[in-house]
């Protein structure tokens, strides 16, 4: 019942921003990321929460707030499965899932852009690049731990 109560309350009222919503992040999978970008898409109140949440993640500079962001929302195992544009290894086309096309990353760039002072589109793509092109090594430490 609350739930649908939720669902009637305007975008605007931010009190009904419930972090307990967010508990399936970070993401480690596939299904699960497309799922959530459906969700982005058809739920704005979800999207504002989520906005809301990651506006908190604060840094030093771009690089620092685009790994916090990218370390909640999701794991190192699903970063491995993605790229910026959807190319893989030697510019291959659809070897990977490209995150550029989903409503997500739109809301990271927001996000970014919006709390970042000098921040630019290009700066946000090269931060999010790196921190995909390191998933790997850093699921590698962690399975060493």
């Amino acid at each position: 019942m609350l739930k649908d109560i939720l669902k009637n309350k305007t975008v605007h009222d931010d009190s009904f921003c419930d972090t307990t919503d967010l508990e399936e992040f970070p993401l480690n999978n596939l299904n699960s990321l497309k799922e959530i970008d459906l969700k982005l898409q058809s739920d704005k109140l979800y999207y504002k929460c989520l906005v809301k949440r990651l506006k908190e993640f604060g840094g030093n500079n771009l690089y620092m707030v685009t790994k916090c962001i990218m370390d909640f929302l999701m794991t190192d195992k699903l970063g491995m499965q993605i790229s910026l544009t959807g190319r893989g290894t030697n510019n291959k086309k659809n070897e990977k899932m490209s995150l550029i096309s989903l409503t997500m990353f739109k809301l990271i760039t927001r996000v970014i852009l919006k709390n970042v002072s000098g921040s630019t589109i290009a700066g946000i793509n090269k931060a999010v690049t790196g921190w995909l092109k390191h998933a790997k090594e850093r699921n590698g430490r962690q399975q060493l731990l």
